[in-house]
This record gives structure tokens, C-alpha cells and sequence, in this order.
């Protein structure tokens, strides 16, 4: 018999635990934990720049995680992510 394959697609994670996840990114940040700051380099354009000590130093707080976690999702910012995210769940 072959092998049938099932894909899925993960749903959009609600609200509530994208704002867990920005908690968690600026936890990490306040914690120094050094993975963190690659993904706000990519994420965020202002950190572009800076080394992981640079980013890590940084002034970090709640809107740029929740900027970091809106941009990971594909969208501009957290405002466009609470208008999006509600239409993504299809």
C-alpha cells in the first residue's frame, strides 16, 4: 500500500499567546540570553547593525517585542497584526 502523507498547516496563534511570546522575547532580552539577539536583529531594522552585546544592551521594552513578534508573523507591526491576525485563522 503507499504511503499516504498528511500535511497540515498550523493555525495563527491567538492574541493571547503572541502576547506571551513578545513577554517572553523581552524576559530573554532583560535576561541576556544570547539567541535572542539574532532573531531581534533580523526582525527589527534599528538593530541591524549592532553585535549581540550592542542589541543585548539596547533599550528593549514590551512594544519592540510585540514589533519583533508582528514582523516574525509577516505583518508591519503589532497594530496590523491585531487587524490581521483575526482574518488568518482560516
Amino acid at each position: 500500500m503507499p504511503a499516504h502523507t498528511v500535511t497540515t498547516v498550523a493555525p495563527m496563534p491567538n492574541l493571547e499567546n503572541l502576547k506571551k511570546q513578545a513577554k517572553q522575547y523581552l524576559r530573554w532580552h532583560r535576561e541576556r540570553y544570547y539567541p535572542v539577539a539574532a532573531g531581534i536583529r533580523a526582525a527589527l531594522p534599528r538593530f541591524q547593525h549592532f553585535d549581540d552585546n550592542q542589541v543585548l544592551e539596547a533599550n528593549f521594552k514590551l512594544g519592540d517585542a510585540q514589533e519583533l513578534i508582528a514582523r516574525q508573523s509577516g505583518f508591519e507591526g503589532w497594530q496590523a497584526l491585531k487587524t490581521g491576525a483575526p482574518a488568518m485563522t482560516d
